[in-house]
């Protein structure tokens, strides 16, 4: 079975006006959207080392570590290294960070209110019926 063009347009609608919803709340002019997402990986993780944020972001190690030095002079990220490996070196988040982060939650959370604030619980179920059905598979 194959989409129809309408569903393809309205979906790629929905992806373009989430996008921006998410621009909007991310602090634009702050943050590149690969420091909002290397910010967003290290609150993620409990312990995150720059090895693993460059395979979860998918860049090679050098560029983790240019990104990672961005953020530092942005006093949103420290290093640490390790006790017993001192070539380990791991990720931690700033107290601005961390109220920048929580900052953005509550503006997604608002801009998703008003995206899907229109619809009706039932349909807001059926919605999500319908999505777990399209990612699980």
């Amino acid at each position: 079975m194959h989409a129809t063009p309408a569903l393809e347009e309205l979906l790629f609608a929905l992806r373009r006006r989430m996008v921006k919803n998410a621009h909007q709340a991310r602090l634009r002019d702050e943050l590149t959207i690969t420091e909002f997402n290397a910010l967003w990986h290290i609150a993620s993780a409990k312990r995150i080392t720059m090895e693993s944020l460059s395979d979860s972001l998918g860049i090679k190690p050098p560029s983790a570590t240019v990104l990672v030095s961005a953020l530092e002079r942005k006093k949103l990220v420290s290093r640490t290294h390790d006790r017993r490996d001192r070539r380990v070196v791991t990720l931690l988040l700033t107290a601005s960070a961390k109220r920048q982060l929580s900052s953005f939650k509550r503006k997604k959370q608002r801009a998703f209110n008003d995206l899907f604030g229109a619809l009706s619980a039932a349909d807001r179920q059926e919605l999500a019926r319908i999505l777990t059905i399209l990612v699980t598979n």
